[in-house]
């Protein structure tokens, strides 16, 4: 029997093509790289003064101003109390200034001021006496006043009665706060040195 070669190889193959499934193509991309070029830094060229003449030139030049502070207006009354601080030399330099700036004349000006030192002179703050602590412990006002009545017999050339009578008025002095009416202390002396001014003091 003849047998085709030709025809069994086609079969063959076709068999076999049948058989073998088609191999899968993968694809591989590779992922790509992009390269940003980085902007070149750009170079700045200070140049320092050599010379004196660029030296006098730069520190010359105009400084931004400072904004200034708003100046606070003082009232009539704020500016009377200030001058009334014054010592006369130098409210005497500042007066008329003053006034003028205020708008009112000068007598205006001095007749407010003088008020004004008048009533700080009332308020106690220019009294020539110490302001007393009061003591921390109570006391016992008989032995008080007895200390005192001995402390003038000791400096002061006077009877008992009299000393009582500055002892008493001593001891007054410190309720003259209080009442509405104060009596007089007149101090007399046949000769000197018989301690009038010790008394006083």
């Amino acid at each position: 029997m003849y047998e085709d070669r030709s025809e069994i190889s086609t079969i063959n193959d076709a068999v076999e093509a049948l058989e073998t499934p088609p191999a899968q193509s993968i694809e591989v991309t590779e992922p790509s790289t992009t390269v940003v070029a980085a902007p070149q830094a750009q170079s700045v060229e200070v140049t320092a003064p050599t010379s004196v003449e660029e030296i006098d030139a730069a520190s010359e030049q105009e400084l931004p101003a400072e904004t200034a502070p708003t100046p606070v207006e003082e009232d009539d009354a704020t500016a009377i109390a200030r001058l009334s601080k014054l010592s006369t030399m130098d409210y005497d330099r500042v007066r008329k200034e003053e006034a003028a700036k205020m708008g009112v004349s000068v007598k205006i000006l001095d007749d407010a001021v003088s008020k004004a030192r008048r009533k700080g002179e009332g308020d106690g703050n220019h009294l020539p006496f110490c302001v007393a602590e009061p003591y921390p412990e109570p006391i016992n006002p008989a032995q008080l006043l007895t200390d005192i009545c001995t402390y003038c017999l000791k400096f002061i050339v006077v009877s008992m009665s009299e000393a009582i009578a500055i002892t008493l008025w001593i001891t007054f002095t410190w309720f003259i706060g209080f009442v509405q009416v104060a009596p007089l202390l007149l101090i007399n002396a046949p000769e000197p040195s018989c301690g009038k001014t010790q008394a006083f003091d």
